[in-house]
């Protein structure tokens, strides 16, 4: 199943890059420059199947520790949960939209406990060094401005025991 979703998405990216090519999409270098039917048809599509795949990438539902409610989109949501003896990362919220229809900013609420072991609330985005968010007991709010690509909100621990709460709006 995974290998026919792969090929399929990267069938459907060629495509894009193929029409793009052939609109003029891959020179249009300025953000004020009207663009032609055909252009914005490409990079609509292009934030589409970016998005599916960011998509993808969260854990899903049935293997995170906690109760996940999404909000319009993956980047928006709630999420709770209590560890026991918790070793891994979990992506609760994000994709990788190149444009987000609802806005680049999201307002992240998050409180972590720590009974024992370690624990961390991070936002990674692209290749850049994550942001560490939070990493001891406590509460925190914060805006988070989205860059484009792939962006996720992760908790990480490390024989964590304790309670995560987080709310993205």
């Amino acid at each position: 199943m995974i290998k026919q979703k792969t090929k399929w998405i990267g069938a459907m990216l060629s495509l894009m890059v193929i029409l793009g090519l052939l609109s003029g999409c891959a020179v249009a270098s300025s953000d004020t420059e009207e663009y032609s039917p055909m252009q914005k048809f490409v990079y609509g599509m292009g934030n589409f199947f970016s998005g599916a795949a960011g998509e993808n990438a969260l854990t899903s539902d049935r293997r995170i520790k906690g109760d996940r409610e999404f909000g319009k989109d993956n980047y928006v949501g709630t999420y709770q949960a209590e560890y026991n003896n918790f070793s891994g990362s979990e992506l609760l919220f994000g994709g990788a939209a190149l444009e987000r229809e609802e806005g680049n900013s999201l307002q992240v609420t998050y409180s972590l406990k720590i009974e024992s072991g370690t624990a961390k609330v991070s936002w990674h985005s692209g290749d850049e060094e994550p942001t560490l968010l939070l990493q001891k007991t406590g509460e925190y709010s914060d805006t988070i401005e989205l860059k484009g690509g792939w962006e996720s909100l992760r908790v990480e621990g490390d024989k964590f025991k304790g309670e995560v709460k987080i709310q993205v709006d």
